[in-house]
């Protein structure tokens, strides 16, 4: 079992993390391993590495983005299961998988090998888990990520929020649908979801 740690997640919350599994895996029988993310992307290459390497188990440890990541890497190897400890701040996937948010808590589902199947999406040829949105959501997240560089903690977030809401222009899209009809329009936001 490979656990994958994004350090910076969650204001550090992910990296407070570490402890708790070293305590609860050195009473198991399990071979695990513990690795932290250095960079954007590191957890999808990592995920893909060690599924190559024989890894079965892949535990993402942080917030939906890591979870993404580690995703990517295990749906481009093409086998593996994705283990979730939340140690992001807003953690929208683990709660729409009923994951306990409590990080011994969701170690211990892991540890009892009981496992949900559930979609993956995919837009623009990125793949998705929980949601995929246009527009108001998504402008948010790319403020939130301009802040952490300035704000390490939960309050980036809020602060991305408040810029959206101030600068936040609706955005000209064109849906085409299965059928191959198009829709031309403005819009505050557009969101798939599979939650």
């Amino acid at each position: 079992m490979l656990f994958i740690i994004n350090p910076i997640a969650g204001g550090d919350r992910a990296k407070n993390i570490h402890p708790l599994i070293e305590e609860i895996m050195e009473n198991t029988n399990i071979t695990y391993k513990i690795v932290y993310t250095k960079g954007h992307n590191d957890a999808t290459r990592i995920a893909y590495d060690a599924i190559k390497k024989g890894y079965k188990t892949i535990v993402a440890v942080g917030g939906d983005g890591t979870i993404n990541e580690v995703a990517k890497g295990i749906i481009k190897a093409g086998k593996g299961t994705l283990g979730i400890i939340p140690g992001g701040t807003g953690n929208d996937l683990v709660r729409s998988l009923n994951i306990p948010i409590d990080p011994k808590e969701a170690l211990q589902v892991i540890l009892t090998g009981k496992t949900k199947k559930i979609d993956v999406g995919e837009a623009n040829g990125k793949v998705f888990l929980n949601v995929a949105s246009v527009g108001f959501d998504s402008e948010i997240a790319k403020n939130t990520e301009k802040i952490k560089k300035h704000i390490k903690n939960k309050f980036a977030y809020t602060v991305g929020l408040l810029k959206t809401l101030i600068t936040y222009k609706n955005k000209k899209v064109e849906i085409i649908l299965d059928n191959n009809v198009k829709i031309n329009t403005n819009l505050l936001l557009l969101a798939v979801a599979n939650g």
